[in-house]
């Protein structure tokens, strides 16, 4: 359980719904990713905030619906995902070294919102004056390209 979230409570609904992602109590579900991690999440949230997971969840025609597997997506850019969907807030987890996976990641589940604040975040990375950034980005475009 999440111990270095000391506010109170009911204070922050992005906070509190934070110290859900660590909380082994709520978890109901297993996500493995392509670098053969799971994470473990909270059905409810995931269903109630994506589309994409609420069919995942909820379709009866699939075997199990409490493990899923993405073999595209890798534990890195999925638990970024996750925060933005418990939090709708991604500040300071999308880096150079991650952009272009979480990138793709929003794409597979249709998250808008995430894929904006990627957005900005590319503009302030390449605002950075580091020439190295681009290179680097790119070169993840085209590793990652189907």
């Amino acid at each position: 359980m999440i111990t270095n979230n000391s506010s109170p409570r009911g204070r922050s609904l992005e906070k509190d719904f934070k110290r859900l992602i660590d909380d082994e109590r709520f978890h109901n579900i297993a996500i493995k990713c392509s670098d053969g991690e799971t994470i473990y999440s909270c059905k409810a949230i995931l269903a109630t905030r994506s589309d994409f997971f609420n069919s995942c969840i909820f379709n009866e025609s699939l075997e199990s619906n409490n493990n899923l597997l993405f073999k595209n997506i890798n534990s890195a850019a999925m638990k970024v995902l996750l925060e933005f969907l418990y939090t709708s807030n991604v500040e300071g987890l999308i880096t150079v070294d991650n952009i272009v996976e979480v990138y793709y990641a929003s794409i597979h589940f249709d998250l808008i919102d995430l894929q904006d604040h990627i957005i900005e975040s590319t503009r302030k990375f390449s605002m950075d004056k580091n020439v190295d950034v681009g290179k680097k980005l790119l070169s993840e475009c085209v590793k990652n390209s189907p």
